[in-house]
């Protein structure tokens, strides 16, 4: 893109961000949030820091849902995912819980129906660390984990853990083939059939078969990576943070830069245009046209702390650094 381009386009964007978007939905919520979904029925389920999901009844509403779902682990990561599964509404959450006899330990992972009744706790030992859940349309569930390497003096590697809700049983562990490590941050796209990878040496994108996942092919960024990654619904089509700002990479095109800010987050748009949701490093929130480059704040001045898409991508669940959940319109 020549500068002048870019100068044009920058122009264009900041128009549209000065503008904002206020919520349609709001309340506070109080205590620690960490994350927040959509169920299927368009509840918003929060998870927070004390092991707990909350669900809304829509358009956040009353809590309808409250579960405590583990102890304290103690220093373990949190990682939380609600979506459809096998066409069941599902919420999932776990938690690495560490080994008291060396290094790592094991990630357990409770998976709930709509009305907070468990259907499964699934467990994976010898993690170092646990990543994201996804619920996959096809009834497994996701969990992205470190693993130690063997050989390697303690270095690490991402793996992908694969559970089949239907039949039960261990989860099966996949390293993927052609994506060094370490993994700084994983996506699925909204039909489970792909994954993409950002890792300190770029961006890869892997199929997700009922076999596991397929050979890796990369995906040129034009740069440095940054810290964020996100896959569109097409399974092909990557947004990427870089050191510049974002870039969207569509297979057999250049990379195209759409936005100059550093991204921590980044999640399309599960349906609809072909909107890039991005969750900059001064905690603001906006909407990318992927097209266009145009840009919309969402919670303007607000500090956000996490967000999600409704399946129909006509919706952002955000939570800001007060405690306060919102729902804004995205038509």
């Amino acid at each position: 893109m020549c500068a002048t381009a870019v100068a044009a386009w920058l122009a264009a964007a900041a128009t549209v961000a000065a503008c904002g978007a206020k919520p349609a939905h709001e309340r506070r919520i109080g205590g620690a949030p960490v994350a927040v979904a959509f169920d299927v029925d368009g509840r918003v389920v929060v998870s927070d820091a004390a092991y707990r999901l909350r669900v809304f009844d829509q358009p956040l509403g009353r809590e309808v849902l409250a579960i405590h779902w583990a102890d304290d682990p103690g220093d373990g990561s949190v990682a939380f995912g609600a979506s459809l599964a096998a066409g069941q509404k599902l919420m999932a959450a776990g938690a690495l819980w560490p080994s008291h006899l060396g290094e790592g330990g094991e990630a357990r992972v409770t998976v709930w129906g709509p009305f907070g009744e468990v259907r499964h706790v699934l467990r994976a030992p010898g993690v170092l660390a646990l990543g994201p859940l996804f619920l996959l349309p096809d009834g497994r569930l996701l969990a992205v984990v470190d693993l130690a390497r063997p050989g390697a003096g303690g270095a690490h590697q991402t793996a992908l853990c694969l559970w089949d809700l239907g039949a039960g049983g261990e989860p099966r562990v996949f390293v993927v083939p052609g994506v060094p490590g370490p993994v700084r941050d994983v996506d699925v796209d909204p039909s489970g059939t792909h994954v993409a990878f950002l890792a300190d040496d770029g961006a890869w994108v892997a199929g997700l078969g009922r076999d596991g996942p397929t050979p890796a092919r990369a995906v040129s960024l034009g740069g440095p990576p940054g810290d964020a990654v996100a896959l569109a619904p097409d399974g092909g089509t990557v947004a990427a943070g870089r050191e510049d700002g974002v870039v969207v990479c569509a297979p057999g095109v250049p990379p195209r830069l759409v936005s100059a800010r550093a991204a921590t987050a980044l999640r399309f748009a599960p349906a609809g245009a072909l909107r890039l949701a991005l969750l900059g490093k001064d905690a603001r929130l906006r909407v990318v046209d992927a097209a266009s480059g145009a840009t919309r704040n969402i919670a303007a001045g607000t500090r956000v702390r996490a967000f999600a898409w409704r399946a129909d991508g006509a919706a952002l669940g955000v939570l800001d650094a007060s405690a306060r959940a919102a729902v804004f319109l995205t038509p």
